[in-house]
């Protein structure tokens, strides 16, 4: 009986893991908003910043369970570089790296949406 619930499971891919991986490194960059001492402010700013990073991840991986193996590469590659260029701001969110985290969400979510969008075309 076990055999036949493990049968039905789906393993996450290897690009799957790294996006995972990528993401823990934008976690993991947060703790340099909140290393000049936890003020309102920048508790407000992690908040805002990892729900920036958890959002992006989350739809990407709703993506890959609902598709399964007809997964396409290219939104999560793409995601994933916005997710880089994300986690590469993040110690400088503050000053000058502002726009560049912010384009990169936003890139992150045409992606996401015109990958979405075509999924659904072709259905």
């Amino acid at each position: 009986m076990a055999d036949d619930h493990s049968a039905g499971e789906r393993h996450a891919s290897w690009i799957e893991l790294f996006f995972d991986l990528v993401l823990v490194a934008g976690i993991a960059q947060l703790a340099h908003v909140l290393s000049h001492g936890p003020s309102l402010a920048d508790l407000g700013l992690y908040v805002l910043l990892y729900l920036a990073f958890w959002i992006t991840w989350a739809t990407f991986t709703v993506y890959g369970r609902v598709r399964g193996e007809k997964t396409r590469i290219l939104p999560i590659l793409l995601a994933m570089m916005g997710l880089a260029v994300m986690v590469a701001s993040v110690p400088g969110v503050r000053e000058e790296h502002t726009t560049a985290f912010v384009v990169a969400l936003y890139r992150s979510t045409l992606a996401r949406r015109s990958h979405l969008r075509a999924d659904a075309d072709r259905r």
